[in-house]
């Protein structure tokens, strides 16, 4: 007989509970409660995970909830939306059968109806490869994902790296730049700090937008709930940290996750150097596969860059989006063509559209 449970925070021990029942390579980092937790507390959303059971079988799938009645639109009574936290999300389960993924499905369009849950948006695991479990979101290839097996460091470095890397690290070695690896609680606080003020420097170097420019409480939540799933490498330049990396871990699955780099020492080319000596720590730990993510175009030059320490294994990225009523998508939709007097262009291709340059009240 088939159940459903959708967790909160508060049931974050029965959570995890469920998460170690799966495969080790399905325990994923983006399925913690306490990673979904951490953009709960940067905003309005909160953090759940709708948990599917049937013969003995289980999926599990995180994600933020956020009602909609709090973006100001006149609706006839509370409606909400869905997005998976920043990073990677969709379902991870203990098997692919035919039956259950429908099963599913079928349990979690009946919770999105009583929940009156409008939109839903997904951006799938492309280390899971979990694309096809959300029979409701069908999957869209939207750009290339970076991924590397992690083997033997003589295979990346003779197979997988491709010339331009391995130059810029050995120019690097002859400019004396060392590393130091730190996982888990071996992090300090003032490794945090340093790490903080050079993803910092990089932000607003790049004139990021304000999403990324993460409190000090996010620093701290990431300390408190999450540090034995983090691993920090610095490169230092005559003892100074000038470039970290900070990845985030879980099973045998690792991502690249924030970096920063202090621009006056591009010339000793830290930042090859550093995802190097990373992927070494990475494979001494373990782990089997590394995320680095991809660009925000197709083939642009953060993608070519990351791509260049991988060159022979093609990962595809997918998001999925779900309407699951129509009708009150169609109106908040209009009242918020409204809003925007018609301008609506720099956001019409996003699912939840309508949460975007509304600052303004309903006149």
């Amino acid at each position: 007989m088939s159940m459903y449970d959708v967790l909160s925070w508060s049931d974050r021990e029965k959570w995890k509970g469920y998460l170690d029942q799966l495969p080790l390579e399905q325990q994923d980092v983006y399925y913690l409660p306490e990673y979904v937790k951490l953009y709960e507390d940067m905003g309005s959303d909160t953090a759940h995970c709708f948990v599917y059971r049937d013969k003995g079988e289980i999926a599990l799938y995180p994600f933020l909830k956020s009602r909609i009645n709090d973006l100001g639109y006149d609706l006839d009574k509370e409606y909400f939306d869905i997005q998976g936290a920043y990073g990677y999300n969709g379902v991870a389960c203990t098997t692919d059968d035919p039956d259950f993924i429908q099963g599913l499905a079928v349990a979690w369009n009946e919770w999105c109806k009583q929940e009156t849950i409008i939109a839903e948006f997904i951006r799938y695991n492309p280390v899971l490869q979990n694309e096809n479990l959300c029979l409701w979101a069908p999957p869209i290839e939207t750009l290339d994902n970076v991924l590397l097996h992690l083997t033997t460091y003589e295979d990346i470095w003779n197979y997988s790296y491709d010339r331009e890397v391995r130059s810029s690290v050995n120019k690097a070695r002859q400019f004396g730049l060392t590393f130091s690896a730190h996982f888990g609680a071996d992090i300090t606080s003032t490794q945090f700090d340093f790490f903080q003020a050079l993803y910092l420097h990089t932000m607003q170097r790049r004139n990021a937008s304000s999403f990324y420019l993460f409190s000090d409480q996010y620093y701290q939540s990431l300390r408190d709930t999450l540090s034995e799933n983090l691993f920090i490498g610095f490169a230092y330049y005559d003892g100074k940290p000038i470039s970290a990396d900070m990845y985030l871990h879980s099973g045998i699955n690792a991502y690249g996750f924030l970096s920063g780099t202090l621009e006056d020492y591009y010339f000793t080319k830290p930042n090859r150097f550093l995802r190097d000596e990373g992927i070494k720590a990475l494979l001494a730990s373990g782990f089997k596969y590394l995320s680095m993510g991809g660009g925000m175009s197709r083939d642009d030059s953060t993608y070519k860059y990351k791509k260049a320490f991988s060159m022979n294994l093609k990962s595809l990225f997918y998001i999925g989006k779900c309407i699951h009523d129509l009708v009150v998508y169609d109106e908040i939709l209009r009242q918020w063509t409204l809003r925007l007097k018609g301008e609506t262009g720099a956001f019409k291709h996003l699912t939840l559209k309508y949460r975007f340059g509304i600052s303004d009240p309903i006149t």
